[in-house]
């Protein structure tokens, strides 16, 4: 019996028998408490539809189901292996799906969706998760139903980010249209006024010789 104990323990962990200790149980419960864990994991529901089995209509399973025949219609399960002699042409609505073989219709994959590299998979594809193995087929129009952000990521748009800088006051400079103009203009002033000058001279000496 002891021998049973801790083969049970090896395998399915410390866990109950810490619970138990806890709860301050004793040997035989403990055992009880153990092999009841057991015998709940071997009683896992599994389900297989075998090669040359057809099904058409609406089916609904729990736990793992196994195809390896031909399904047609829809399909409602928790987790669905198509295997590589299997077929399916049905909407599904599934927890995970792997497809080893051929799948034709719309998928709705609440966890994960594997496509391994004999699988092939068409139509429409709704998941969380998506693994396709090198050989293994896709045409279908996918859908990933969450995207994972960094935090705080979505709290601050980015044009808020941007800091403006203050703008700063441009002096008005008075730009002359022909600049050719106003650099002729200095010179043909000094001409003018040097003209001016000689005119004067000139009438001051008329002057003087009337005078003289």
């Amino acid at each position: 019996m002891r021998k049973i104990f801790f083969n049970i323990l090896k395998n399915q962990g410390k866990l109950c028998v810490i619970c138990a200790l806890l709860q301050q149980k004793t040997y035989k419960q403990t055992f009880m408490l153990l092999w009841r864990h057991t015998m709940l994991k071997k009683t896992e529901t599994f389900s297989v539809l075998d090669v040359g089995l057809t099904m058409e209509g609406t089916l609904s399973c729990k736990g793992k189901m196994v195809i390896k025949g031909t399904v047609k219609g829809t399909l409602v399960g928790e987790t669905v292996i198509i295997g590589q002699e299997g077929e399916v042409f049905a909407d599904m609505k599934v927890g995970s799906l792997t497809v080893g073989g051929k799948f034709v219709g719309n998928i709705r994959a609440m966890e994960k969706l594997v496509i391994l590299s004999t699988g092939n998979c068409e139509g429409k594809v709704m998941c969380k998760d998506l693994v396709i193995e090198p050989g293994g087929i896709l045409n279908a129009e996918v859908t990933c139903l969450s995207v994972k952000q960094e935090p705080g990521a979505d709290k601050e748009p980015l044009h808020n980010s941007v800091k403006e800088l203050p703008s700063k006051p441009v002096k008005e400079q008075s730009q002359s249209q022909n600049p050719v103009k106003e650099a002729t203009e200095p010179s043909e002033n000094k001409e003018a006024n040097s003209g001016k000058k000689s005119s004067k001279k000139a009438d001051a000496e008329k002057i003087g010789k009337t005078e003289s």
